[in-house]
């Protein structure tokens, strides 16, 4: 709960009245729904998955992104070395991860069955509607140039002499 703290602060609550309870990713829905907590940290893309585990009472969102509009969702890292040794592989992987991507949020249905077919335990309409949740933004990205020094770790000056390709995401 490292970001919790701004998050809480912009959002005007006392970070020091929140009481975090240890828990595997996997039981957070159910222990949202019987009221074991008030709350869980989750993807504001899983909001039918919660209400699903809810039965169907409407579960409320607090997205940190309407608090700290500059944070990161999720990102495709590779290594300086991999970029150096075959950049033509990561491009082509980089664009054929986004094409998907997109793909799946514009055809919910179909990439739901897809899960389901690949992944029997999945429930396609949850998988559906978690895909219509999904804020996606085509086309924008941060590179490792505008990372701040130390704040990923690693070698900054490396992160600094490597650009990942522009990926052309926008929908076709």
């Amino acid at each position: 709960m490292i970001i919790f703290p701004a998050y809480a602060k912009a959002a005007g609550i006392d970070p020091k009245s929140v009481k975090f309870v240890p828990s595997s990713p996997q039981s957070l829905p159910q222990l949202l729904a019987a009221g074991s907590v008030d709350a869980i940290g989750q993807f504001a893309a899983g909001k039918p998955l919660l209400e699903k585990a809810a039965g169907g009472k409407t579960v409320t969102m607090l997205p940190y992104a309407d608090k700290l509009p500059d944070l990161y969702g999720n990102g495709l890292l590779v290594s300086a070395t991999k970029l150096d040794s075959d950049r033509a592989e990561v491009e082509k992987f980089t664009a054929a991860l986004v094409k998907g991507l997109i793909y799946a949020v514009e055809h919910p249905e179909e990439a739901a069955q897809l899960l389901k077919k690949h992944d029997r335990t999945a429930d396609e309409k949850v998988a559906a509607a978690e895909l219509t949740e999904m804020p996606v933004r085509p086309g924008r990205r941060r590179d490792r140039r505008e990372a701040r020094p130390g704040a990923g770790g690693g070698d900054d000056q490396a992160a600094r002499r490597h650009r990942h390709p522009q990926v052309d995401a926008e929908r076709r």
